[in-house]
């Protein structure tokens, strides 16, 4: 499949950033605020395969749920499952409003560790659009896997970012309780028409 052909020196550079900031980083970075702010917006990109790089987790996590990815780079495994995470592929539309699309289906692309080892799509959900964001209240893009058992209390809240002046989409990943929800976890999703230095634009049809 097609992804992002970037250099070695600028994934360095994702990964690298993307482990040193704190969820309180990429919090402000999602409302719009601090060093590296994220367009406030709501997003449903086109089809294709998205690269991902996961960030750090919060030492409060309340959970760990099943299967889910930590750590970063090499290191996009579940020790317990013994697979890696490479990012998210973007399907059909499901949802068009007017001649937008409004949700798409999606999945995880992973790399089991486990013999035989093989490559394969996991963890089927949804990519679409939320009105209320847990970060500020606003519109977000939000991935939710409603038929998945071990992520049907999982979402994720995404922008369109930029990193290593690359564009991309900033993650943040959300456990639901009775309670509320609350983040344990962050992540990029590359898309697969990135190019080195395309920083602002950014594709929505």
């Amino acid at each position: 499949f097609l992804q992002a052909k970037l250099s070695e020196e600028t994934l360095e550079c994702i990964e690298g950033a993307m482990l040193s900031m704190t969820i309180e980083d990429v919090k402000q970075s999602l409302r719009g605020k601090g060093e590296t702010p994220a367009t406030k917006c709501s997003v449903v990109p086109r089809a294709g395969f998205y690269r991902g790089f996961v960030g750090q987790a919060p030492a409060n996590a309340i959970a760990s749920p099943p299967r889910m990815h930590v750590g970063g780079g090499a290191q996009e495994k579940d020790p317990a499952d013994g697979w890696v995470w490479k990012g998210n592929h973007l399907k059909e539309c499901t949802v068009m409003q007017g001649d937008k699309c409004r949700q798409r289906q999606i999945s995880n692309q992973i790399v089991t560790e486990v013999a035989p080892v093989a490559e394969q799509e996991a963890l089927f959900g949804e990519w679409k659009i939320k009105e209320q964001s847990w970060v500020d209240g606003q519109p977000v893009a939000n991935m939710v896997y409603p038929d998945d058992i071990s992520m049907r209390q999982a979402e994720d809240e995404l922008r369109p970012w930029c990193l290593c002046n690359v564009r991309m989409y900033l993650g943040i990943l959300l456990w639901r309780q009775p309670s509320g929800a609350s983040p344990i976890g962050s992540f990029v999703l590359i898309p697969p028409d990135a190019e080195e230095k395309d920083c602002p634009a950014v594709h929505t049809n």
